[in-house]
């Protein structure tokens, strides 16, 4: 199983360390990080729920991380949409954007604590932001849900 947040902390951590310097090569010129990794995974765990059917394209750079498309299973349904981490600026920033299809309600209010809260299955589209004071912090403020915003639309 994969674990996203820690795949996203380290990714996030190397980029924000490199800033705008870039790392040197073995002929000592500045290369600036740019990475792209294909990725796909079965199942693992982001933000302490579990996923199936991951699969996105990983973009790296000094400025932060970039998984478009973003496509998983979660909670019985579907998220497609993109991640992103903005490594630059005192707090870094991180935003999903997408569209959820077919999530099961009461899968979500057992797994936040609420069982029989809601029932029924939800589609839409969110936009959700968090930020910390490390590229890491601000996934875990994401996680656990502390400084985070967001917005769902049928």
């Amino acid at each position: 199983p994969l674990d996203l947040d820690g795949m996203m902390a380290v990714f996030a951590e190397e980029a924000g360390s490199t800033g705008s310097t870039g790392s040197t090569g073995s002929t000592g010129s500045a290369e600036p990080l740019d990475l792209t990794i294909e990725l796909t995974a079965a199942k693992g765990r982001a933000g302490g729920v579990d996923f199936t059917a991951l699969s996105t394209t990983a973009h790296v750079t000094e400025r932060g991380v970039d998984l478009r498309p973003f496509s998983l299973g979660v909670f019985g349904g579907r998220l497609d949409g993109a991640v992103k981490v903005d490594a630059g600026g005192s707090e870094p920033a991180l935003s999903v954007q997408g569209k959820v299809t077919g999530v099961d309600m009461t899968a979500v209010a057992e797994y936040s604590g609420e069982k029989g809260a809601i029932t029924g299955r939800l589609g839409g589209t969110m936009s959700l932001s968090g930020r910390g004071a490390s590229p890491s912090g601000a996934y875990a403020a994401f996680a656990t849900r502390e400084r985070l915003s967001w917005r769902m639309a049928p």
